[in-house]
């Protein structure tokens, strides 16, 4: 009788496990950079979502608006639940857009634009359309303006009409 039977054995059983461990790691470097991707994602959704409800708690309210010469006055509020940083207002009549440095309004509060002069100004009157454009604060990036502009507001003077974007 041979008792040598069980070298045999596991002389046969040694690729079977160095297969397998390497089968394992695979599936588990496959996990890892599918969990990758995936975080990925779910971060991008959770960046839209939030910039969707932040557009949501938003309100801005032209309270406001007169022209004095060649000069534009507005004055706004926000009743919203997030504080605004208001990028641009447009004068569609007179196809003017005024846009610099992002002013801010607080939630609760309201504030006099910085006054806006153009000589083109002249001759509109108070009655013609005005529209204020803002973000949310915390979605408004300084060296990129137009990032996040899909969540942008738009508040309207005299609140009733309406026109197209600027």
């Amino acid at each position: 009788m041979r008792r040598g039977g069980g070298r045999m054995g596991l002389a046969q059983l040694a690729p079977l496990l160095i297969l397998g461990a390497m089968a394992i790691m695979a599936s588990l470097y496959v996990w890892d950079i599918s969990k990758i991707f995936a975080d990925r994602k779910i971060e991008s959704r959770a960046s839209e979502i939030g910039g969707l409800v932040m557009q949501q708690e938003t309100a801005l309210v032209v309270e406001y608006a007169f022209i004095d010469g060649e000069t534009l006055r507005v004055f706004v509020s926000n009743p919203g639940d997030i504080d605004l940083a208001v990028t641009a207002v447009w004068v569609p009549h007179s196809q003017i857009v005024f846009s610099s440095n992002a002013q801010t309004v607080h939630v609760g509060e309201g504030v006099w634009l910085d006054p806006l002069r153009y000589p083109a100004m002249k001759g509109a009157n108070s009655s013609d359309l005005v529209e204020v454009l803002a973000l949310p604060l915390p979605l408004y990036d300084g060296t990129d303006p137009s990032q996040n502009s899909q969540y942008q507001v738009i508040a309207y003077w005299p609140s009733s009409i309406k026109t197209g974007e600027p």
